[in-house]
């Protein structure tokens, strides 16, 4: 029997990861050997937190690793606004103006 992540192993070495220029951001499940080396062949820059239990540790730009943490925090804090997590607005303006709003609130904290 398989496990519930291994499907999304499957999936995500035949799917085309979403590359964002140069770097592609990633969970810790996705913390493949082979996933790893698809996307090195893609030339994109893996920013993939590693597993803690990881047997030979990959090496990471500590700088980029310090953004996506930044931005993955942020995004945290954005669900916390119950209207932004259920995407609770009808049009795509009044949710950039809520994506806005709660930004203004996160930085006045």
């Amino acid at each position: 029997m398989s496990s519930p992540l291994q499907n999304s192993f499957n999936q995500a070495a035949t799917s085309s990861p979403r590359c964002y220029g140069k770097r592609t951001p990633g969970a810790v499940h996705f913390d493949s050997n082979s996933i790893i080396a698809d996307l090195d062949e893609r030339g994109a820059n893996v920013v993939i937190s590693q597993h803690p239990r990881r047997s030979q540790p990959r090496k990471i730009d500590l700088e980029i690793y310090k953004w996506r943490h930044l931005i993955e925090n942020f995004f945290g804090k954005l669900k916390e606004f119950k209207r932004i997590a259920m995407r609770a607005d009808k049009t795509d303006q009044s949710f950039g103006a809520m994506i806005h709003l709660a930004a203004a609130v996160i930085s006045s904290r």
